[in-house]
């Protein structure tokens, strides 16, 4: 999608639909009739997410969230990350090291890269920060949390709170049912989404989706019964 000028963060009224083309070559904040929301783009990901509820607007237009991943990641890749994340060890102790993996937007296909990185039990750092590396250009990263349960901590929150990228997080990941929680991550603006949203799970989502579980977050455009038809 072409971004049409240089700002980074543009400001906005829903008077009505569908939306114009992007403005802001970062960030939107969209005033809709039903609450605000934020946009934002980039090669292969288009996001519009719910940020807050207040009463009706009178004279604009109510918005639904959306996340958009075309194509959608292939389920294969999600396996080689979980089997490589639980094959991550320390030698000397058989312990389940933490591991990054990052999903690199390549003409029109998604890559998986593991990065070279520093690690321990509890920690994942990527080495290469560069701008030609996978740290800059992932569009998609997951690490895991080896025997832990999948959740983001105050460091997860602190280390992603620029730029516009997804984030996964696995637990429990050589458990019978191992975790994962998956959210986008838009400037520090954090959103859970379902898995089966952003990877394509023919048969199936092997993995404990906790992002359905917490009726915190607004799914009621993913259509899905089991998801909560509110936010509380």
């Amino acid at each position: 999608m072409e971004l049409i000028d240089d700002r980074i963060v543009g400001h906005q009224f829903a008077y009505s639909l569908p939306l114009p083309d992007f403005s802001s070559s970062g960030l939107e904040y969209w005033v809709g009739q039903n609450g605000i929301f934020a946009r934002a783009a980039r090669p292969g990901i288009e996001v519009l997410m719910p940020l807050g509820y207040y009463q009706p607007l009178k004279g604009l237009v109510s918005l639904d969230p959306y996340l958009k991943v075309e194509p959608l990641v292939p389920g294969e890749l999600l396996l080689h990350v979980w089997v490589a994340a639980c094959q991550t060890t320390d030698p000397a102790t058989d312990s389940l090291l933490e591991a990054l993996f990052h999903l690199v937007w390549v003409r029109g296909h998604w890559q998986l890269v593991t990065p070279s990185q520093k690690q321990d039990t509890t920690s994942c750092q990527p080495i290469d920060t560069s701008a030609d590396s996978s740290t800059c250009n992932a569009a998609i990263e997951i690490h895991s949390h080896g025997a832990m349960s999948a959740f983001f901590s105050p460091t997860d929150d602190r280390d992603e709170s620029s730029g516009f990228r997804l984030y996964g997080v696995m637990g429990k990941v050589r458990s019978p049912r191992p975790q994962m929680l998956l959210r986008v991550g838009l400037f520090g603006h954090c959103w859970h989404v379902p898995l089966d949203r952003v990877f394509g799970l023919k048969g199936g989502c092997f993995f404990e989706d906790l992002g359905l579980q917490d009726s915190r977050y607004y799914y009621n455009q993913w259509e899905k019964p089991q998801c909560p038809s509110t936010m509380t």
